[in-house]
């Protein structure tokens, strides 16, 4: 283990971008995410249907689109390190996309989605499953199965939260917690990822 961390903090300390993959991340939301949810004609005969979770599935959407725009943005980045085109502008380019990036992580934790037992697993994607230490996905969810009125306060609050982290990534704003105040369905069309400012 010691060792893995060894290696780990190597390359954190020698990449200039962080080696990081917000679209891989949120790809990976998606998968995770569809598992969970169980669409109407998938039911069975009695008419259960699981909620959606509908507000969750647009944000998350829009979060790809912005990841993959912010990926390309990094890929041109890194392709000007490699062919040694070094100025300051780069640089001060680079130290946004990497503060962006580690904005993006912090954008996915939550106290509003954190389990009461266990406040301290605040991440709002993945977390150890208290019964068996197996990584858990969207662990607000798989708490709450039949629980309609809960599942749409949980929808509500994990939109917000992959908006702000998609906030995070495109501009490097972000709030830190989620409000239920706001308004929710601010649409922002432009998801052009810039890093001049």
């Amino acid at each position: 283990m010691v060792r893995i961390w060894g290696l780990l903090t190597l390359r954190l300390s020698n990449d200039i971008i962080l080696p990081m993959s917000p679209q891989d991340y949120a790809n990976a939301m998606k998968q995770e995410l569809s598992k969970l949810i169980v669409k109407p004609e998938d039911t069975c005969s009695s008419g259960n249907a699981t909620f959606g979770y509908p507000k969750t599935s647009k944000a998350l959407e829009k979060l790809i689109r912005t990841t993959a725009k912010f990926q390309r943005k990094i890929q041109g980045l890194d392709h000007m390190v490699v062919t040694n085109k070094k100025s300051k502008k780069l640089l001060k380019h680079i130290n946004r996309a990497n503060a962006r990036l580690v904005l993006f992580e912090r954008m996915l934790i939550s106290q509003a989605l954190a389990d009461k037992k266990r406040e301290w697993y605040q991440h709002v994607v993945y977390r150890p499953s208290a019964s068996t230490g197996a990584v858990q996905a969207f662990p607000a969810i798989t708490a709450h199965p039949d629980d309609s009125d809960q599942a749409r306060l949980i929808d509500r609050k994990l939109s917000m939260v992959l908006k702000n982290a998609k906030s995070a990534l495109k501009k490097g704003k972000g709030k830190y917690h989620v409000s239920l105040d706001e308004e929710e369905d601010q649409e922002d069309e432009d998801d052009e990822v810039t890093f001049v400012e």
